[in-house]
């Protein structure tokens, strides 16, 4: 299916039209090319086909930083994809069919389009990294939910963390998001301080935690992965029995040096620490795009920063190997148990490659268990969990 017409033969008025402001290769005057919107608030979404995705969209997954026009005013901002069958997804198409007609929006889009959300930046210049999760706080929790591999991936998190963390514990969580983690440790008696990057995201889980009646358990406060040294100043030193961080917050950092000597200050002697971290090496997702033909998205991880559009974050990100990963805490903590997370199952965005999920799964899930936690297996995970001892 072809993408929207080009400039010269959109006949609607300007306020129906975005222009998305592309840089010129020669260093010239930017090009426009102009799209159909739907507004909400900061944010402006946009649609595009997926087959084959058009020129203008691929420098979406590519460019951190966007800018565009909306009359007479230029924004600037990030761009990300929505999650297809997303709530926000199927809104944006709604409102296009409903201005221009389904036939319309079908032979522009075709099946199955791409929604982008451009969300521009706040005058003093909000955070690229904010800003992307500050898009998808809203439809977070769905999108997880209603994926059988993600639920597995954050049910085998939360299993080791109620395993070395006990009641009455206070832990430090960094990256706590909207609190898939956060709450059931809360429910088992554990005190939890949750950062996050997101003000969106700790907004949606304070909601949450009040509606649970665990708001005493639970204290947010916005900082990034690399920030969480200037918490030795508000708690103290050694101030928490352990910490923990799931499923992306190491990985949006481009160099976390100072992140190991903050928290050997802030976890007690003998303190646990776990971190879940995006691997470099994937068996599964390798072998699975090799057998596709994909070799760039085959290969992508071993790219620094790996690509937007080579991965499945919406912003730039830096997969991890657990030797140099951990290297720098080896000073303060001890490694006492490394697991591939998960190695034989798909990474969670296969999902849709999987034949019959119900069925499939639990024998994968059983293989999985048996293999992960041994060389050189627990190196070869889609993510690897790293449980370490404070010396």
């Amino acid at each position: 299916m072809a993408a929207e017409p080009p400039s010269r033969t959109v006949d609607a008025d300007a306020e129906s039209v975005l222009a998305l402001l592309l840089p010129s290769p020669d260093g010239g005057a930017a090009t426009e090319v102009p799209l159909r919107f739907v507004a909400r608030g900061a944010e402006y979404f946009v649609a595009a086909s997926s087959m084959p995705l058009p020129a203008w969209a691929r420098v979406l997954l590519s460019a951190p930083q966007v800018r565009w026009r909306v009359g007479d005013r230029i924004l600037a901002g990030t761009a990300a994809p929505t999650p297809q069958g997303s709530e926000s997804a199927a809104a944006v198409l709604s409102e296009l069919e409903a201005r221009h007609g389904r036939g319309r929006v079908l032979r522009w889009f075709g099946p199955g389009p791409v929604v982008f959300g451009l969300r521009a930046s706040d005058p003093g210049g909000k955070d690229p990294l904010e800003a992307h999760f500050d898009a998808l706080a809203g439809d977070y929790d769905r999108f997880v939910q209603a994926n059988p591999l993600d639920r597995a991936l954050r049910d085998a998190t939360v299993a080791t963390l109620l395993r070395v963390f006990r009641r009455g514990d206070r832990v430090l969580e960094i990256g706590c998001g909207t609190g898939l983690e956060t709450l059931s440790l809360a429910r088992a008696g554990i005190q939890v301080v949750g950062v996050d990057a997101s003000q969106a995201m700790l907004d949606r889980l304070r909601e949450k935690a009040r509606a649970e009646g665990l708001s005493e358990s639970i204290e947010v406060r916005k900082l990034r992965a690399r920030e969480v040294g200037g918490l030795v100043s508000v708690y103290g030193e050694g101030a928490f029995q352990g910490a923990f961080s799931d499923f992306g917050p190491p990985n949006l950092e481009p160099v976390w040096t100072e992140g190991p000597a903050d928290l050997a200050r802030l976890v007690q002697s003998r303190g646990a620490l776990v971190l879940a971290v995006w691997n470099r090496v994937c068996l599964a997702e390798m072998s699975l795009y090799a057998l596709r033909l994909r070799p760039r998205r085959c290969l992508a991880r071993l790219q620094s920063p790996v690509p937007v559009g080579l991965s499945r974050f919406g912003i730039p990100a830096y997969a991890r190997s657990p030797g140099a990963f951990l290297h720098p805490f080896r000073p303060y903590f001890q490694l006492e148990e490394l697991t591939g997370l998960p190695v034989l199952v798909p990474p969670y965005d296969f999902v849709s490659h999987v034949p019959r999920p119900a069925l499939t799964l639990p024998f994968l899930e059983a293989a999985d268990r048996l293999v992960r936690g041994r060389f050189p297996f627990n190196r070869l995970g889609d993510h690897f969990l790293a449980t370490l001892r404070r010396s």
